[in-house]
């Protein structure tokens, strides 16, 4: 593993994402006006943001009317120090149409890496979350 080289944005002494790297999604999520009503991190291989409410409500969510929690994970087993790096679906999307559900479908965000950006991060779930105004093209 020697030639293991941790990005900005993993703790170099296991390659797992650092808090700093979940943060600054938190903060560019807001930046994006889709906030983060909270967000949590169980593992280090699963962190939950659920996305403001009342954010979700304006735009073609509004449907998800008990939540919408976007969510990155990797494998439980993983060692992103290895050749094969991480697993899993990495950054996806779960929203909650009925109260006490477990989410009525979880879905990959497909362009974005495990690491990607925070930045690219918020403009994905931007995208999906908020309303398309008029003039603009549907957004996937």
């Amino acid at each position: 593993m020697t030639d293991y080289q941790p990005s900005r944005w993993q703790r170099p002494e296991d390659g797992f994402p650092s808090d700093t790297y979940f943060e600054v999604v938190a903060a560019e999520l807001a930046k994006a006006g889709v906030p983060a009503y909270y967000w949590d991190r169980e593992e280090d291989w699963e962190v939950n943001y659920r996305i403001d409410r009342d954010v979700v409500a304006r735009g073609p969510l509004a449907w998800a009317e008990y939540g919408l929690y976007v969510s990155w994970r990797c494998g439980e087993a993983d060692d992103p120090r290895g050749p094969d790096g991480f697993s899993g679906p990495g950054w996806y999307w779960i929203p909650y149409s009925k109260r006490g559900a477990l989410g009525d479908f979880a879905k990959e965000f497909p362009s974005l890496p495990h690491l990607a950006e925070p930045e690219e991060v918020a403009k994905a779930v931007q995208a999906l979350v908020l309303p398309v105004s008029a003039g603009e093209e549907a957004r996937p």
